[in-house]
């Protein structure tokens, strides 16, 4: 069983992944100014895949973990990965609120002060995937 959980975790990830690169190729021509502003469907069922994705990745490692939770709960590495992982949750929330952004007006037009939380939001997205993996991987 065990197995298939762990399956279901990496196919959670790559979901994910597949799902980010699916929404941001456009929202990168949107941070280019090649496209004004971004389709509110398109975005909408990126973001909803995306939250699949890590809904499936989440369920599938508490099943994987509950096994091994003694043992896990003592790791500092899976501690700082679980960490991410929240943060990657709670950042979700947040990109749901800004991609109205891209939907209403073209980047250009943005100010600095409206920009900000884009570029944060993006970084802390950036980091803790990459920080996430890099635990599961390599610890």
């Amino acid at each position: 069983m065990e197995d298939i959980f762990f399956f279901l975790h990496i196919l959670g990830v790559a979901l994910s992944f597949a799902f980010i690169v699916y929404g941001e190729k456009d929202a990168f021509k949107w941070f280019r100014g090649t496209i004004l502003v971004l389709d509110i469907k398109k975005v909408t069922k990126a973001h909803r895949l995306v939250w699949l994705g890590l809904g499936i990745t989440i369920v599938s490692g508490l099943l994987t973990f509950w096994d091994k939770r003694f043992y896990l709960l003592e790791s500092p590495a899976f501690l700082a990965k679980m960490s991410f992982v929240a943060i990657l949750t709670i950042n979700g929330f947040f990109i749901g609120h800004l991609m109205n952004i891209a939907c209403q007006k073209p980047f250009s037009s943005l100010t600095f002060r409206q920009k900000l939380p884009l570029f944060i939001s993006g970084a802390t997205s950036a980091i803790s995937w990459t920080a996430a993996l890099a635990l599961a991987f390599f610890f």
